[in-house]
């Protein structure tokens, strides 16, 4: 892999942020988040540590000059 595709691929790495119903918030990087956006959109729900959440809305998060997701749950 050459420099130029490895900083392309550091560049695509996305922070989600799964917000539980409780208030809890669980962090994970994603590299592309795109794909996992048009799998949220097939899918009714996701298992976190063994407990099943409903996909109540997601929001693109801009903080500085960085972007995120959150995808809230409940």
């Amino acid at each position: 892999m050459n420099a130029s595709s490895l900083a392309r691929k550091k560049s695509s790495l996305m922070n989600v942020h799964w917000r539980l119903p409780d208030g809890t918030v669980k962090e994970q990087t994603v590299d592309d988040v795109e794909q996992l956006m048009f799998v949220l959109r097939m899918v009714g729900g996701v298992s976190i540590d063994q407990s099943v959440y409903q996909i109540s809305g997601s929001t693109l998060v801009v903080d500085h000059d960085q972007l995120s997701v959150a995808v809230n749950l409940s």
